[in-house]
């Protein structure tokens, strides 16, 4: 099993890692031309800067009945690899910051009853982008739900780096559980977006 330390700020005033850089860094260790079939999921919070990142073909029985915090499954090169990051119990330190300001997704997108579409370039990566579209369809579309919207988990057919033409709708509600929205690159389907509501 392949083993690394990483570290990885908190953006803005949050007290955790936010999914989409979990999913960045795992993806940069997923070597191969042809990358497919990705699953990314967000288990618990992260809140330390400090991390390990793993990298096996076979998912232990521990590892299967209880999922790490952040973990990813892919196909690269007709290989199936699983990927995952857990806290770094080792290590204390002063938490490490970096500025987002997701107000630029919310000038940049059109909100179109269930759905929310960008045209130009984002600033952002891929799933920057889309995770931060998707928080601002919630707010407005559910804009008297209490609690915090949370990135829990990304499919995607292939690897994607698009940063425009995209559009996130939504698909199914299970009563806040789980909101499950479809991601769109001109006109075609990419993958499949959920969140969860964490209630205040």
């Amino acid at each position: 099993m392949f083993e690394k330390k990483i570290d990885i700020p908190f953006k803005g005033l949050r007290t955790y890692i936010q999914g989409p850089d979990l999913y960045n860094v795992l993806m940069e260790e997923v070597e191969g031309k042809r990358i497919t079939d990705i699953h990314f999921s967000v288990h618990d919070f992260i809140r330390k800067n400090h991390c390990r990142l793993y990298k096996t073909e076979i998912l232990s029985d521990k590892q299967s009945k209880h999922p790490p915090p952040a973990q990813l499954k892919c196909n690269a090169d007709g290989k199936e690899i699983f990927l995952f990051v857990e806290e770094d119990q080792l290590v204390e330190s002063a938490p490490k910051r970096v500025k987002f300001d997701e107000r630029i997704i919310q000038r940049m997108g059109r909100i179109d009853h269930e759905s929310i579409s960008i045209a130009d370039i984002s600033p952002f990566t891929f799933i920057e982008t889309v995770v931060s579209m998707k928080k601002e369809l919630m707010m407005h579309t559910f804009p008297d739900v209490k609690g915090k919207w949370i990135f829990t988990k990304i499919n995607l057919k292939s690897r994607i780096e698009k940063r425009s033409n995209l559009k996130v709708k939504l698909l199914h509600n299970m009563q806040f559980k789980l909101i499950k929205s479809v991601i769109i690159y001109k006109s075609k389907i990419i993958g499949h977006l959920y969140f969860s509501l964490l209630e205040s």
